[in-house]
């Protein structure tokens, strides 16, 4: 018996399209993914030695995972806006020019456990 049972788990597991613990896209307007964007993005502006505050250009994909809280995965063309960082302004939108912009791709990753008031952000952009 336990065997059947384990071979009809193999088989629908390789059926299914999603694996389980694995990523599943959502979608790009996600309340939940937008607040960890949001927040990626502020560490990414501290951490760059980028004059000019980036901003998102462009949403491109948005992944989710459930693993000991929620780990967001969102890829993103970002750009420069016309703010310094040492402006006091903090709603600065990208450039329309992509001269101006210089478009850059990144992905981010945005791990929250939230019972424990935790927030990690993991960054790949050129």
């Amino acid at each position: 018996m336990k065997i059947v049972l384990m071979l009809l788990t193999a088989v629908f597991s390789v059926g299914s399209e999603r694996l389980v613990g694995g990523f599943t896209e959502i979608s790009v307007d996600d309340a939940g993914a937008l607040k960890a964007l949001d927040i990626a993005v502020q560490e990414h502006n501290e951490r760059s030695n980028n004059m000019y505050i980036s901003g998102v250009r462009e949403v491109r994909k948005v992944e989710v995972q459930v693993v000991e809280g929620i780990l967001y995965k969102i890829h993103v063309i970002m750009g420069n806006t016309p703010c310094r960082k040492t402006s006091a302004l903090k709603q600065c939108t990208v450039h329309g020019d992509s001269e101006l912009t210089r478009p850059y791709e990144c992905t981010f990753r945005v791990w929250q456990r939230p019972w424990l008031g935790e927030t990690q952000v993991w960054e790949k952009c050129p």
